[in-house]
């Protein structure tokens, strides 16, 4: 029913809260790539992602924390050496 009314609601997990100048570039980059008139950004902060951020959009997810990487570097090295 939002996004009928042109509202894109998306949610942003980062390990610090977003300081304005942020959280205004987030927004615009939704609404643009989204064809939407106003973003409902949902912001929530999870320090076990140690920097970065997860955006979620619809059934898009944008995973760029420093946790998952530091996962995916250790997933690597065990499956180098079998």
């Amino acid at each position: 029913m939002k996004t009928e009314q042109g509202i894109q609601p998306a949610e942003m997990l980062t390990a610090v809260p977003l300081d304005e100048s942020l959280r205004r570039s987030v927004l615009s980059l939704i609404a643009k790539k989204f064809s939407a008139h106003q973003v409902e950004l949902n912001e929530m902060v999870d320090t076990r992602l140690i920097g970065g951020f997860v955006l979620r959009v619809g059934d898009q997810q944008l995973d760029a924390s420093l946790a998952t990487k530091l996962k995916r570097i250790h997933h690597e090295l065990i499956n180098s050496h079998t």
